[in-house]
């Protein structure tokens, strides 16, 4: 059986009630388990709260509750404990579960999908989103303190463009893993793991209001994509 989670506690921060705030007039939660259910991965939808309003949406969008403990939902517990939580609620177990974030409205079914077959195809116990960044450390600087920039590693001033080392980023949107993976709480980067990229302008992980602002931005303009 494979399985969505989406975390989604009540307390954001930066961006109030992100997780059921309309995003191009729809709740932003209910966007992305629609999504997920049009991938035809899961076998059952979950979310994953402490918010009775959360969950009130969650119901209607057709997913299940994990009522995830209060211990679980502050500021400073990770993605990856609520994710070994919920391996360890659901029954019966799963064999894959997804966790996809609910802010992830850019990703596509086609994403969730190739994801997956990656992770298989692969023998991994992790899949997760990537995106390419623009930094490279061999040009990266440093700044003194009367404001002097000096390059971090010197010897490498030379390089050209071909010769840089090529950096990744965990692009924020989802993670596939193996059940025993997230119950192990086995940490999510290794060799164990995947990474399916993304193109840039899909991977933006929604933290502020300009975040959401230019997310909305792209959803505009690739209203055509497989959604």
């Amino acid at each position: 059986m494979k399985v969505a989670v989406f975390p989604a506690r009540g307390g954001s921060k930066r961006i109030p009630r992100k997780n059921v705030r309309d995003f191009e007039g729809v709740p932003i939660l209910a966007r992305t388990i629609a999504l997920a259910r049009r991938s035809e991965c899961f076998d059952e939808l979950y979310v994953s709260t402490e918010d009775p309003g959360i969950a009130a949406l969650a119901l209607d969008s057709g997913a299940k509750i994990i009522v995830r403990p209060p211990s679980l939902a502050n500021d400073h517990v990770g993605t990856q404990k609520v994710m070994q939580h919920a391996a360890l609620a659901i029954t019966p177990q799963p064999a894959l579960l997804c966790c996809i974030y609910p802010t992830a409205v850019l990703i596509t079914p086609k994403d969730l999908r190739g994801a997956l077959e990656l992770m298989q195809q692969k023998a991994k116990s992790y899949c997760f989103s990537i995106a390419r960044t623009d930094c490279q450390p061999e040009r990266s600087l440093t700044r003194a303190e009367d404001g002097s920039m000096r390059m971090h590693m010197p010897q490498h001033y030379g390089l050209g463009t071909q010769d840089l080392t090529s950096t990744w980023r965990d692009a924020g949107q989802f993670y596939w893993g193996k059940r025993e993976a997230f119950e192990m709480d086995l940490p999510i980067y290794g060799p164990w793991a995947i990474g399916f990229a993304l193109p840039k302008y899909r991977a933006i992980d929604i933290d502020n209001e300009e975040d959401w602002q230019l997310a909305a931005m792209v959803w505009r303009a690739q209203l055509g994509e497989d959604r």
